[in-house]
């Protein structure tokens, strides 16, 4: 029914684009809307003359997403919207000579109203009609009503072409169950940059051994470091060495590279363990030099221990982390805070070259210098060394102080801090660092922030309530207790409550939920594919 209704009403609009071609030298393209202002948008036009005589121009500029051709199997909305493209365009737009409906001018209104309707691809097709087709959708009130039909996450006033073309790419790459597929969409088209549910899409629950391909293949760093691990542990087999194709093997070591040049972290021990003392240590400092974090930690692991294809020396790692210090690098001061106060996790009290201060007075000054500079950084460790919070990162050189601990981390929680609102509602729930159990409160001050759309909050209680169902299950297959069933019963009608508000988070999450089968929610692709396109659902 869809395809007959489009197909009567594309005949009524051909029928309104007079495309009948006229000798002139003169472009007498009129306004789409006589008396709205236009955005100015820079067109190269060449003109052109065909075997009658008969000059006309066309329009060259980048309409819609440009894919590379398929196979015959694989022809799809993707291939429909990029035929449109102006790089494979080979017959010229014509020149508009107005919207003329059976001898009566459609006013352009009419016009926009009937564009609104159609989909990002039909738009993108109708565009290359005619020239007064492609002025028509290049007007901001036709993304706008676009925006508000698609279910675009992105505000009124960014409503373009562009956004619309991402939006929808978003949410076919939602549907698409093919690794490869998806990975070259979310790579060519840069997909992660500005997705709109980034924050969500990092939960922990997400991360199953059965997501894994698809999440790498949507760009997700651990799901990216876990299919390294897999694939090289598989590769490495004894009973599998004749079953692996070359090409597989190309394929990892190919993989692996642009990983690493990433700065990867799981990509980077993968690449230094296959190369000599010499080249790791080149490939080290090369990187570290580019600002990759994970290099750059590895290098000065490397001088401090003497890994990596260094030679151990301290001096040259304390320089090399003092020079990103004065640079104001957050990482290197805190690896020098780290190292002074002698908390490193895995090493002996000291740590990147420094040696441990034990009486903490360097310590203190320098994070209190930062303090006063109003680092948020420093703000938080003295939070932490006034709550004496020893099992996450020491005293800094601070006494105990309960009190000041509370009042310094209401103060950045009055300034829309994060870190401090989740760590005040967490001291509420269980009694912790300085504030007192008050368990109402805590809830109180959660939901309000959730009903406000507090992204860190939202993440906080749906990563609260996964790992207390977690710790029921363990309970359970250790016989004791029940599984927490009603954890998840919880976590699902939370959900569906905020769905029915209209919150697009909360659509957003039940569609990963049927997607993946956690949340409370059962396992059904197909219904969440349904569920993806009526909504609109970014990956």
């Amino acid at each position: 029914m869809r395809q007959l209704n489009m197909f009567l009403l594309s005949g009524l609009l051909l029928a309104a684009c007079n495309t009948e071609l006229k000798p002139t030298n003169e472009d007498n393209t009129e306004p789409v809307v006589g008396k709205r202002k236009r955005v100015e948008k820079k067109v190269e036009e060449k003109e052109e003359t065909n075997a009658a005589g008969y000059k006309r121009k066309r329009v060259d500029s980048e309409l819609v997403v440009i894919l590379p051709e398929k196979s015959h199997e694989e022809k799809s909305i993707v291939e429909n919207l990029t035929s449109c493209s102006a790089e494979r365009q080979e017959a010229p737009l014509l020149e508009r000579n107005g919207f003329v409906f059976y001898e009566s001018e459609l006013p352009d209104e009419v016009m926009l109203e009937v564009f609104s309707r159609l989909s990002v691809l039909d738009i993108a097709q109708a565009s290359q009609v005619c020239r007064g087709w492609y002025q028509l959708s290049e007007e901001p009130y036709l993304w706008r009503a676009v925006r508000l039909r698609i279910h675009g996450d992105y505000p009124e006033n960014q409503a373009t072409r562009e956004n619309a073309k991402l939006h929808w790419l978003r949410v076919h790459v939602n549907t698409l169950s093919e690794p490869d597929k998806i990975a070259y969409l979310v790579t060519k088209y840069q997909l992660n940059n500005g997705h709109p549910f980034a924050k969500y899409k990092k939960l922990e629950v997400f991360n199953t051994e059965e997501n894994i391909d698809e999440r790498a293949a949507q760009g997700d760093k651990k799901a990216l470091g876990q299919k390294l691990e897999r694939l090289d542990d598989l590769f490495n087999e004894e009973k599998n060495k004749d079953k692996v194709s070359e090409q597989a093997r190309l394929d990892m070591l190919s993989l692996i590279d642009r990983l690493a040049e990433e700065g990867h972290e799981t990509a980077l021990y993968m690449r230094i363990e296959s190369l000599t003392s010499a080249d790791a240590v080149d490939l080290l400092d090369r990187l570290a030099e580019q600002g990759k974090e994970e290099a750059i930690k590895l290098k000065l692991s490397g001088l401090a221990y003497g890994d990596y294809g260094y030679e151990e020396d301290q001096e040259a790692a304390i320089a090399f982390n003092e020079r990103l210090v004065e640079q104001g690098n957050e990482a290197a001061i805190e690896r020098k805070i780290e190292g002074l106060a002698g908390i490193m996790a895995d090493e002996e009290p000291g740590g990147y070259g420094y040696e441990y201060d034990e009486d903490q007075e360097n310590v203190y000054n320098l994070n209190e210098h930062l303090v006063k500079q109003g680092n948020i950084a420093a703000i938080k460790r003295k939070i932490q060394g006034l709550a004496d919070d020893r099992r996450e990162d020491g005293r800094y050189g601070y006494e105990e102080d309960q009190e000041a601990a509370v009042a310094l981390n209401d103060h950045l929680v009055e300034q829309g801090n994060q870190w401090a609102i989740k760590r005040k509602i967490a001291g509420l729930y269980n009694g912790k660092y300085g504030y007192d159990k008050e368990r109402t409160a805590a809830i109180a001050l959660q939901e309000r922030l959730i009903e406000q759309g507090n992204e860190a909050v939202i993440k906080q209680k749906i990563s609260s309530l996964t790992y207390l169902y977690g710790q029921h299950k363990l309970d359970y297959d250790r016989g004791e207790y029940d599984r927490g069933e009603n954890l998840l019963f919880l976590l699902k009608s939370w959900l569906e409550e905020e769905e029915y508000k209209g919150k697009r988070w909360a659509y957003y999450l039940k569609a990963q939920g049927l997607k993946y089968g956690v949340l409370g929610f059962e396992k059904n692709r197909e219904a969440a594919i349904q569920y993806i396109l009526k909504y609109g659902i970014p990956y």
